[in-house]
C-alpha cells in the first residue's frame, strides 16, 4: 500500500503490524490545581512481541472523567481538546503535550487498537484553588459577552500554526495482508489524517486506488471523521499475486491558504479547538452535516446557546465562506438589525474570551430579513474610539498631511471614522454612534453595509452559499490609506462590495483577523411563532477566495 503526504510525491511505508504490547510510562497517580496542568504530562510506549519500541502506531488519548482536557505536544498554539490521536516516535512512546485537570478526580485513557493492555487508565486529582481570573466553566460563557472597560495596551502576536489544517497522511491499519483471490482482506485499509502536533483533521476526503493486482475498493473516497481516520474495504484480485493501492488526501478548496475548517462531523467543538459555549447541536440536514439553531418565540439566542470561538493564524486577510440553510418560516429579527451570526475578531483583543460588542474590532457576517434576505456586514471599533468632542462625526478620510498624522489614534467606524459616499448601487451604508456608559470610551460605533436587494425570496429552504472577503487597508508613512477590501458573494454571485474601505489606523498598523465567533444572536427575541430554524454546514477561512 502506498500513501501519499500532502503536498509531496507518494512514498512507501509500513504499518508497524508486530505491535502487541501497551505500556505506561510516566504521568499516573499526580495532583494539580483545578484548571491547571498536572506536572508531567502522560505517556505510553507500543511495543512489539521482543519488547522493543514500535514507530508509527497510532495511540488515542481520551478524557475519560473529571472534566479536564489535554495538548499535543509542541503544537501552537496549545489547543484544549478531550480526544486526541498521537503518533509514536522513534522509541515507541506517544506522549502529550500536557494534561490539564478539573476538580475531584480525573482519569485519562490511551487506547492501542489490539494491544494487550489496552486501554491504559490513569488518573490524577485536581484541587480547588481561587484563580484571579477564571477562564473554566461557565465563566468562559459569561464572559465571552461580558462588556469592558478600557485596559492598559494590548498585545501585538505574529501569525500561529494553525493545529487543524491537514497536513500528514498517514497509515494506520490494514498494510501487509494476505486474502484469497477475489476476497476482501480481513483488516480494512485505514489512514490518519492530522494537523500540527499531530492533531486529528476531520472531513478531509481521502481518494483510494489501486495501483497494482487488479483488485478493487469501496468506496473509492471517504472522508476523514472526527479522530481523522478514513478506510476503505479492499478486494484482492482475480490472479495470484501482489496487490498494491495508493491512499492520497485532498486538502480543501484552493484559493489561499485555508487557515480554518469546520466540517460539523460530530458535536465535540472542544476536541477540534473550539471554545466557549462549545453546546452547539449538530444534525445532519439536507445531504450535510450541520450545526442546527432553533429560536423559540422570544428566544435571543438559539435554544440559549451563546457563542463559540476558535483562533486561526493571524492575517490581514480573511475569506469567511458557509453554506447556510433557513426553515420555511424564517423570519430573523424582522427589524433593520441582525441577527447576528458570525463574527471575526482581531488579534489585538485583550484577551481571547473578549466579547465580539465591545472590542477592538468585530466583523459581523450576517444576514436581515425585509420582505426576503438580505445580506449584512457590519464592523465595530469600540475599543479605538476618540471622545474628544471635536472629533466625533469627523471626516478623517479627507484629511491631509500633517492633519491626519496626531488623528490616527481613532476608531474607524461610526463615531470618528470616515463617512461617505456607498461607493455602488448594490450596497447600502449606515454609520452607527451614539452614546453607551457600558461601553468603551462611552460611545458605540459601527458601520454597516447591506445588499441594496433581496438575495432569497420567503419561504426558500434549500443550501446557499456565503462567501465574504475582507482586506485590511494597509499604512504608509503611520497614515491609513483608502485601500481596504470588503466583498460578499450569495451562490458564487459577487452581491457587493466595496474598495476604499479603513479598518485599521496608524494607531494599530499590524492589526490582523484571528478569532471566528460563531453566535446566532436576535436582540429582541425571535418574533416568529412557531420556532424558526438556521443551519450552518462547510465553514471555511482563507487568506483568499
Amino acid at each position: 500500500m502506498r500513501l501519499q503526504i500532502f503536498g509531496a510525491s507518494p512514498i512507501s511505508v509500513r504499518v508497524a503490524g508486530d505491535a502487541a504490547v501497551l505500556n505506561l510510562v510516566a504521568g499516573d497517580g499526580q495532583s494539580a490545581g483545578a484548571g491547571l496542568p498536572v506536572p508531567i504530562a502522560p505517556s505510553v510506549r507500543v511495543l512489539n512481541a521482543y519488547g522493543e519500541g514500535v514507530a508509527g502506531f497510532s495511540v488515542r488519548f481520551t478524557v475519560l472523567s473529571g472534566g479536564g482536557s489535554m495538548t499535543a505536544e509542541n503544537a501552537v498554539p496549545q489547543v484544549q481538546v478531550q480526544t486526541l490521536v498521537v503518533i509514536t516516535g522513534s522509541t515507541g512512546v506517544a506522549r502529550l503535550g500536557s494534561w490539564t485537570v478539573g476538580a475531584g478526580t480525573n482519569t485519562l485513557g490511551a487506547t492501542g487498537l489490539g494491544l494487550v493492555g489496552s486501554p491504559v487508565v490513569l488518573t490524577s486529582v485536581g484541587v480547588s484553588v481561587a484563580l484571579d481570573d477564571s477562564r473554566w466553566g461557565a465563566a468562559v460563557v459569561r464572559r465571552m459577552w461580558a462588556r469592558r472597560a478600557p485596559l492598559p495596551p494590548v498585545r501585538d502576536e505574529s501569525s500561529i500554526p494553525f493545529t487543524t489544517e491537514p497536513t500528514t497522511i498517514a497509515l494506520s491499519a490494514g498494510n501487509n495482508q494476505s486474502a484469497p483471490v477475489n476476497t476482501a482482506v480481513s483488516v480494512n485499509p485505514r489512514v490518519l489524517v492530522t494537523g500540527a502536533g499531530a492533531v486529528p483533521v476531520s472531513g478531509v476526503t481521502v481518494t483510494w486506488t489501486v495501483t497494482g493486482g487488479g483488485g478493487s475498493v469501496n468506496p473509492g473516497t471517504s472522508v476523514t471523521n472526527a479522530q481523522g481516520l478514513a478506510s476503505t474495504v479492499w478486494t484482492m484480485g482475480a490472479s495470484a499475486g501482489t496487490d498494491t493501492m495508493e491512499a492520497s488526501g485532498n486538502g480543501p478548496a484552493q484559493g489561499g491558504t485555508v487557515l480554518l475548517t469546520e466540517s460539523f462531523p460530530d458535536s465535540n467543538f472542544a476536541g477540534r479547538g473550539w471554545y466557549g459555549d462549545t453546546g452547539h447541536t449538530v444534525v445532519a440536514y439536507q445531504g450535510r452535516q450541520a450545526a442546527q439553531y432553533t429560536w423559540t418565540p422570544g428566544q435571543t439566542t438559539p435554544g440559549g446557546v451563546s457563542g463559540m470561538n476558535v483562533l486561526f493564524p493571524a492575517s490581514e486577510t480573511a475569506y469567511v465562506e458557509h453554506y447556510i440553510a433557513f426553515s420555511a418560516n424564517w423570519r430573523g429579527s424582522q427589524t433593520p438589525v441582525g441577527p447576528h451570526i458570525i463574527y471575526l475578531l482581531s488579534d489585538q483583543e485583550i484577551d481571547d474570551f473578549t466579547g465580539p460588542s465591545d472590542n477592538v474590532l468585530t466583523c459581523y457576517l450576517e444576514n436581515n430579513y425585509q420582505a426576503g434576505l438580505l445580506l449584512t456586514t457590519a464592523f465595530q471599533d469600540n475599543q479605538n474610539v476618540d471622545p474628544t468632542a471635536s472629533r466625533l462625526y469627523t471626516p478623517f478620510g479627507s484629511l491631509t498631511g500633517s492633519q491626519v498624522s496626531p488623528l490616527e489614534a481613532r476608531a474607524t467606524c461610526g463615531a470618528n471614522g470616515r463617512q461617505g459616499g456607498t461607493g455602488a448601487a448594490t450596497v447600502t451604508q449606515a454609520w452607527d454612534y451614539y452614546q453607551d456608559a457600558g461601553v468603551s470610551h462611552g460611545y458605540y460605533n459601527a458601520r454597516k453595509l447591506t445588499s441594496a436587494s433581496v438575495v432569497m425570496a420567503t419561504g426558500n429552504t434549500a443550501w446557499h452559499k456565503v462567501g465574504a472577503y475582507l482586506q485590511m487597508n494597509s499604512i504608509v508613512g503611520g497614515i491609513a490609506q483608502l485601500d481596504g477590501v470588503q466583498r460578499v458573494w450569495w451562490d458564487d454571485v459577487l452581491i457587493f462590495e466595496r474598495t476604499t474601505l479603513i479598518t485599521r489606523t496608524g494607531a494599530r498598523p499590524t492589526l490582523k483577523f484571528r478569532r471566528l465567533t460563531i453566535g446566532p444572536y436576535i436582540g429582541d427575541g425571535s418574533p416568529i411563532s412557531p420556532n424558526q430554524q438556521m443551519w450552518i454546514a462547510g465553514l471555511t477561512v482563507k487568506t483568499a477566495p
